[in-house]
């Protein structure tokens, strides 16, 4: 949990009281559509994902094992294993988790407006040799 909520008791509760207003709105199909994007209710980047990732540096992996039970009569184990590559581009060149998108150079970018960020009037996508293209839309929003 703390890779999407951070440390911290007060955003522990918050997050939990958000999820039992959500699994009532699922249950009696009471939640909008499309879903908003909970733009406002977010805890900043740097609260969260930079205590392990920031742009240009790296804080080494993160090793991962994972147990789950198949629901068969045996509740067989299934183990995953993961190594997760902390942080973002470094300076030889290796992209860590979501450093993809952090890096500036990333290859799709774009631009959201609105408050439920559901238009978007441009996108950029740059190829491999550096090349930016950008797409506007003809649609008003």
């Amino acid at each position: 949990m703390e890779c999407h909520i951070g440390p911290g008791v007060g955003w522990f509760v918050r997050v939990k009281v958000s999820g039992m207003h959500q699994l009532f709105a699922v249950a009696f199909k009471t939640y909008p559509t499309p879903i908003p994007s909970p733009v406002e209710g977010m805890r900043p980047a740097h609260d969260i994902c930079e205590q392990c990732h920031w742009r240009t540096g790296v804080s080494g992996d993160k090793f991962l094992v994972k147990t789950n039970y198949k629901e068969d009569e045996k509740n067989t184990a299934l183990t995953t294993v993961l190594v997760l590559k902390m942080g973002g581009r470094t300076h030889a060149g290796a992209v860590g988790i979501h450093g993809r998108h952090l890096d500036d150079g990333s290859r799709i970018r774009y631009i959201a407006t609105g408050d439920k960020r559901q238009v978007i009037p441009v996108v950029y996508y740059t190829d491999d040799n550096g090349k930016t293209t950008e797409f506007i839309s003809t649609m008003s929003g």
